[in-house]
């Protein structure tokens, strides 16, 4: 759903010979999803250095990636995901966090770290924001 437009939009915005590399988590609720609910949410975790909206209801979201974590120069100790929102009309919120990385890789030890986090900052928008 987001991703792959995120991924469609890089792949033509980056050229054919990028390779995109993608972690994400994404989730549902029948509650809306307020924007202000979720930064404050996502501000009080500890494995974020920051987030701030950006337009069309998106949101940016700086990581903070322990020292041991990183093992190579394609792992970053802030890397910044998207949070992407949307409501249908009669259908549920859908929420997707994803990091997206071009032409490098991250270490298979740091994607598990990022989707671990990914998955706990869902879960944590999901519950405190997704309460009807």
């Amino acid at each position: 759903m987001f991703r792959a437009a995120a991924i469609v939009t890089l792949s033509v915005m980056c050229g054919s010979c990028d390779t995109l590399y993608s972690v994400s988590a994404s989730g549902r609720t029948d509650a809306l999803l307020g924007q202000t609910c979720v930064l404050e949410t996502l501000r009080s975790e500890s494995a974020v250095h920051s987030a701030l909206a950006r337009e069309h209801g998106t949101i940016a979201v700086e990581l903070n990636i322990p020292e041991s974590v990183i093992s190579g120069p394609e792992d970053y100790p802030h890397p910044v995901i998207g949070v992407y929102m949307r409501k249908d009309r009669d259908g549920p919120c859908e929420i997707e966090l994803t990091m997206l990385s071009v032409n490098r890789r991250p270490s298979a030890g740091y994607e598990a770290y990022i989707q671990k986090v990914l998955d706990e900052l869902r879960n944590r928008i999901i519950e405190r924001c997704g309460s009807s």
